[in-house]
C-alpha cells in the first residue's frame, strides 16, 4: 500500500481514537452525574399539565436522485412527553418541566402518550432536585437506557480505531 494512504489512514485513526475516547470519558462523567440524581432530596409536588408533543424531523435518509418526479422521503414525526408540575422547597415554590435527564423523543406516539399517562394533571408527585440549584428537577431520576448513547458512541470510535490500527499493521507489513 501506498506510504501516502498508510499515512492519511493513521492519521484518520489517530484522530477518530482521540474522539472516541474523549466522547466515552464524557458519556461516563455525564452518567455519574445522571445517577446520582437518585440521592438528590425530595419534595412533594402536583402535576399541572401533562400531554404529548410532536415536530417533524428531517427525513432519516437524503436521496439524490436526478429525476425531478421521484417522490421526496417524507418528514419523520418524533413525539416527546411533555409534564409540567410544581414543587415547594424552603417556602419557594418552582415549576418544573424536566422528566429525568435523558427522556429522548421517540417516533412511537403510543409510546410518548403512555409515558405521558402516568402522570395525571392535579395529582401529587415525588419531585428530585438540585440541593445546589432547587430549580432544577426531575421526575425520574437515575440512568436510562439512553444513558448509555454518548458512551456507546466513544466505544464504537474506539473500536474502528482499533480496527484501522491492525488493518495499518496488515498492509505496512506487506
Amino acid at each position: 500500500m501506498k506510504p501516502l494512504l498508510l499515512s492519511v489512514l493513521s492519521t484518520i485513526s489517530v484522530v477518530l481514537g482521540v474522539v472516541g475516547l474523549g466522547v466515552l470519558v464524557w458519556g461516563f462523567l455525564r452518567m455519574r452525574q445522571t445517577a446520582r440524581t437518585k440521592d438528590w432530596p425530595t419534595a412533594q409536588g402536583t402535576i399541572r399539565s401533562s400531554k404529548v408533543t410532536s415536530r417533524e424531523a428531517p427525513p432519516l435518509r437524503q436521496e439524490s436522485s436526478y429525476d425531478d418526479d421521484a417522490p421526496k422521503p417524507k418528514p419523520q414525526v418524533l413525539y416527546r412527553p411533555q409534564v409540567e408540575y410544581t414543587y415547594t422547597v424552603e417556602g419557594q415554590t418552582y415549576t418544573g418541566t424536566a422528566l429525568g435527564r435523558d427522556v429522548v423523543e421517540i417516533s412511537s406516539r403510543e409510546h410518548a402518550q403512555a409515558h405521558a399517562a402516568r402522570y395525571v394533571p392535579r395529582s401529587p408527585v415525588t419531585v428530585f432536585y438540585d440541593p445546589a440549584d432547587p430549580s432544577q428537577a426531575l421526575l425520574e431520576p437515575g440512568l436510562q437506557a439512553t444513558s448509555w448513547a454518548i458512551p456507546g458512541a466513544g466505544a464504537a470510535c474506539l473500536i474502528v480505531t482499533t480496527a484501522f490500527y491492525f488493518f495499518i499493521r496488515w498492509f505496512s507489513g506487506r
